[in-house]
């Protein structure tokens, strides 16, 4: 249940969420954990939560924070400080952080996440490797692409060893890392890692799935950048397309996390 209301936090978030406390409620003994301090307090995370989520999807992230901020304390309070819904809290108010540039404070909130979900679910849980997606992120931004690179390769390697060479979340990873190589003009390393996330994505989710566009067009400002506007223009047309066919279908375009 963790890892699937993860997958998709911007749209699903605050409905599984509610499912994943409730759940907590019930089976806290089964969590190895004492009882929940203050489960009166739930149904106010739950309120919190969502409507944190909702100006996250409006772009209204100062607004958010203080609202992530609330719900983390009281997650911790009511939950314990080690129960992982708190890392699910920890790492969503570090993504805050992140889109309001304040990166020396979300660095400790993605750190506080992932020793949370590698105590309690182990080192290479999709979990960990969720958080640690999101921390090489905040490195690429940042212009640490050292350091974004070294997480990235890592995430690799636990998908690969995990889920499997063409599972979607990998191809969400090559696509990360491809940006990466692709800023630092890396074009024989990044090219590749396009191909290979469009391969998969179009094998496991079909060739129109809401989250090929912004692949496609990744791949395509590389195309221009060695100097192939046909094949890049191919590429941004073919997003286009998706974008409309889905748009017809009433469905959301979703964006590797």
């Amino acid at each position: 249940m963790l890892v699937q209301a993860e997958k998709n936090l911007a749209t699903v978030f605050p409905s599984l969420l509610a499912v994943f406390l409730m759940t907590a409620l019930l089976l806290q003994p089964a969590f190895g954990q004492e009882a929940i301090s203050n489960p009166q307090d739930v149904p106010d995370i739950i309120e919190l939560s969502i409507r944190m989520m909702a100006l996250q999807r409006a772009d209204k992230y100062a607004e958010a924070l203080p609202l992530g901020v609330q719900a983390l304390v009281m997650s911790e309070l009511t939950l314990g400080p080690d129960h992982p819904t708190v890392a699910i809290f920890a790492d969503n108010l570090a993504v805050i952080f992140t889109r309001l540039r304040r990166n020396d404070e979300a660095e400790p909130m993605f750190l506080k996440a992932m020793r949370i979900r590698k105590n309690f679910f182990g080192p290479n849980h999709p979990s960990v490797a969720h958080t640690m997606t999101h921390m090489a992120i905040m490195y690429r931004g940042a212009g640490q692409g050292a350091k974004a690179e070294r997480l990235f390769l890592q995430v690799l390697t636990m998908q690969e060893n995990g889920v499997g060479g063409d599972d979607p979340t990998l191809a969400y990873t090559l696509n990360h890392l491809g940006v990466l190589y692709r800023a630092d003009r890396r074009y024989d390393e990044a090219e590749p890692l396009f191909l290979r996330a469009v391969a998969i994505l179009e094998k496991r989710l079909g060739p129109n799935h809401g989250a090929l566009p912004e692949i496609l067009e990744n791949y395509a400002v590389l195309l221009r950048a060695t100097s192939r506007n046909p094949e890049a223009q191919r590429m941004d047309t073919r997003a286009q397309t998706i974008r409309d066919i889905n748009q017809e279908k009433g469905e959301k375009e979703l964006r590797p996390y």
